[in-house]
């Protein structure tokens, strides 16, 4: 979900099912995460012992350009007077003395988030070391210095894989860090806005009449000079929220709300939420009016019958042709598509799929396609969505593909069969992912009950 500038209060994303955590065993399939570890450890020589003591430093999958040896995670501040100082001199000096060899993900684990963190204000510094990366080493760098990982740190490593491989544009990720965005986990026994950065919505509703206080996920909240995404635990790791997150909060005036389960196998509110923060504050206006033009002119091209039912969005028909369980013992398919359109607009939009609310989910959702984590069913459609690059370049406009290829480059990394939903043992890389971080490999898309 994102927040619209000229609205108050930002907008709720969709939320789905999700499979829990697997086991770290030291033997993995050709795809998936462990695969992927195991393939790097092979060409390193890092032994099968300090693979596995890398995953436990994290508390989930570890994950680099590179991984050197056992991850030693830092989870206490250092004590310095200006932060990112220290972190940003013996970054340059490790760059400088390892070449190749350098293991960012190693570094990025020996510092606290604040000194990462503060990295962002120093542009020099920026400017001398993106001249020294390659883009999706930067891209992985900017991810470090954007996440506040410490409400759940166990979760750090697959939300670094996930928002390192979507700040594979040098000019995105430096204008998200001179916006002063955060991406903020929160933890599965939390509520959001229990967490301080988003404690101002507490008592607030969404667009739709919802209570923040029981949504799990925000893109774009911008208070206190920054802006702020939260993902969550459990879409990262697989597993479901603490059901008392959904208890009634009476000095917020804030009533009990239905129990949610957790994500869909495949599906990212990940990728989905920092795809908002990319979408307002890491793009040209020319992007806006882009993404803006090609949003009408689908909606437009989807207003009447028959093509409202038919299967034109990303998120499959803009309203399903038959009619929904609760009306089908009233309604035919005929009459379930006369009666919907003869709705006003307001009244249909709460049978209309995701992508089509807006042009933000419009462009969320391309992302989430583009990257392989767009799995399961709309949650107002209940219609199966389109997963993977290759449906983008068969239906969207040229213009939209050229974008999310300049913003993602991922034109040639295990581009495969639209909707597939294969991947490893392991879970192919965490609860909501489906997509590579740095490292050149296959896109894979989890598997797992729902």
């Amino acid at each position: 979900m994102y927040t619209e500038k000229k609205q108050s209060a930002p907008a709720l994303s969709a939320l789905g099912v999700d499979d829990p955590l697997n086991s770290p065993e030291p033997v993995a399939p050709a795809h998936g995460s462990m695969g992927r570890l195991l393939q790097m450890r092979q060409a390193s020589g890092v032994t099968g012992e300090a693979l596995l003591n890398a995953q436990e430093a994290h508390g989930a999958r570890a994950r680099g350009p590179q991984l050197a040896g056992a991850v030693q995670f830092n989870t206490e501040p250092e004590a310095e007077s200006t932060p990112g100082e220290e972190a940003r001199s013996e970054f340059e000096q490790w760059l400088t003395e390892q070449g190749d060899a350098f293991s960012l993900d190693s570094f990025m684990a020996r510092w606290h988030e604040s000194e990462l963190q503060g990295m962002a204000g120093d542009s020099a510094f920026l400017e001398r070391v993106q001249g020294r990366l390659s883009g999706a080493c930067f891209g992985w760098l900017v991810a470090g210095i954007l996440l506040t990982y410490s409400y759940a740190a166990n979760a750090r490593g697959e939300a670094m894989r996930l928002i390192g491989a979507q700040l594979a544009d040098a000019g995105v990720a430096r204008r998200l860090l001179q916006n002063n965005a955060r991406v903020v986990i929160v933890p599965r026994n939390q509520r959001m806005t229990a967490l301080a950065e988003f404690q101002s919505l507490e008592s607030r509703q969404t667009f739709d009449g919802r209570w923040w206080a029981h949504v799990r996920g925000v893109g774009g909240l911008q208070t206190g000079g920054r802006v702020y995404v939260a993902i969550t635990e459990e879409n990262l790791l697989g597993g479901a929220p603490d059901a008392a997150i959904f208890d009634a909060i009476p000095a917020a005036g804030v009533p009990a709300g239905q129990v949610q389960g957790g994500y869909q196998a495949g599906y990212s509110t990940t990728t989905h939420e920092f795809g908002h923060v990319i979408h307002d504050h890491g793009l040209e206006e020319s992007d806006h009016q882009l993404i803006e033009q090609a949003y009408e002119a689908r909606k437009r091209d989807t207003d009447a019958a028959p093509a409202l039912f038919e299967d034109r969005w990303v998120d499959g028909p803009r309203i399903r042709p038959t009619p929904p369980s609760s009306m089908s013992a009233t309604h035919t398919q005929e009459s379930w598509q006369a009666h919907v359109v003869g709705l006003s607009t307001q009244e249909r939009r709460v049978h209309e799929c995701y992508a089509s609310q807006t042009d933000h989910e419009y462009f969320a959702q391309l992302t989430n396609a583009y990257l392989d984590t767009n799995t399961g069913n709309d949650p107002r459609t209940l219609q199966p969505r389109h997963n993977g690059r290759a449906w983008i370049v068969a239906n969207e406009p040229t213009s939209i593909l050229e974008l999310l290829d300049r913003i993602y480059q991922r034109t040639s990394a295990g581009e495969g069969a639209e909707g597939s939903g294969e991947g490893g043992a392991d879970g192919g890389g965490g609860a909501g992912g489906g997509v590579a971080g740095p490292v050149e490999t296959p896109l894979v898309v989890p598997t797992g009950s729902n």
